[in-house]
């Protein structure tokens, strides 16, 4: 390939921003799963966080990027809020 059209092939690459590298550190179920913990036991945020291995200050820009993938994506959205229900329901099975 010629370096003109090699730069060119990068140029309209779309690279991964630092959101999407955050979103990365967990599965799309497993951000449903937090995202359910965190509503239903919020007094044990450190706990989840932990369990989750993500640190506090990762916390927000995670949510950020997990909410611009889900806006952008309907289908994920969708699978998303699924997610979410059925671990709701599991989760208030097994109490704790």
């Amino acid at each position: 390939m010629a370096p003109a059209a090699l730069v060119a092939t990068m140029q309209s690459a779309q690279m991964p921003g630092p959101g999407d590298c955050i979103a990365a550190l967990l599965t799309l179920e497993q951000y449903a799963s937090l995202a359910v913990e965190l509503g239903e036991r919020p007094e044990r945020r450190a706990e989840i966080l932990s369990r989750y291995r993500v640190a506090p200050a990762a916390f927000e820009p995670l949510c950020s990027a997990w909410q611009r993938r889900l806006a952008e994506d309907t289908g994920m959205r969708d699978r998303f809020e699924r997610g979410c229900a059925e671990y709701r329901r599991w989760l208030r099975t097994v109490g704790s």
